[in-house]
């Protein structure tokens, strides 16, 4: 399969008959040889490698002590994920072949139930904020091309970022509710004492009057 809109714009996908990683076939030995020229392909070309959803191989022998491999993968170019920044592939069924089927979804018509993200500046001086990017950064390892990697992780920080936010609001709201309560008892006991000053004043007697 190859579509494309534009010469940067593209969309590769179907059977390639080889696996990038080990972590793709299981008692699978064949084509290993063709793995870097693949991965290589992916790096030099900037592709991103879409994760499958649901399936870790797509092609078995189905056989008693299957072979199994991901042999199916759905390859995109950087400037098509800019362009479909949802995109993502599902694992189908096997019907008539040895091969899952793979579904793409390109989302362009999405319905934002949600608020779109947003990265506040001032976030960057609560001192815990960087500390949980980087945490979630670098624990983040996919099995992908660098182009894929940077892809994934940054998908995965778009759904950190707004949970830490949530809960950085509602302590700040806490935090904020405290003070504000603290502030209105200061000044309720300010007001206390300027009454009594004021009834005190009023209380002593004018010596020119004596």
């Amino acid at each position: 399969m190859f579509l494309s809109a534009a010469d940067d714009r593209y969309i590769i996908g179907g059977d390639l008959n080889v696996t990038c990683f080990d972590a793709e076939r299981r008692n699978f030995n064949g084509l290993a040889g063709d793995s870097a020229l693949l991965s290589s392909l992916i790096s030099d070309r900037e592709l991103v490698d879409l994760p499958i959803k649901g399936k870790a191989f797509t092609w078995s022998n189905n056989r008693p002590s299957p072979c199994l491999a991901r042999l199916d993968r759905i390859l995109i170019s950087l400037p098509t994920s800019v362009v479909l920044p949802l995109a993502s592939v599902m694992g189908g069924e096997k019907r008539l072949s040895y091969h899952n089927a793979l579904i793409f979804e390109s989302r362009i018509h999405v319905v934002h139930k949600n608020k779109p993200f947003r990265l506040e500046h001032a976030w960057f001086s609560y001192s815990g904020f960087c500390g949980i990017i980087s945490a979630s950064w670098n624990a983040s390892r996919f099995s992908n091309s660098a182009s894929s990697e940077w892809i994934l992780r940054w998908r995965k920080l778009r759904k950190l970022i707004p949970q830490w936010a949530s809960s950085f609001k509602k302590e700040y709201s806490t935090k904020r509710l405290l003070l504000e309560r603290e502030v209105d008892g200061f000044a309720m006991g300010l007001n206390g004492m300027f009454r009594d000053e004021k009834k005190n004043s009023q209380a002593i007697p004018d010596e020119t009057q004596v």
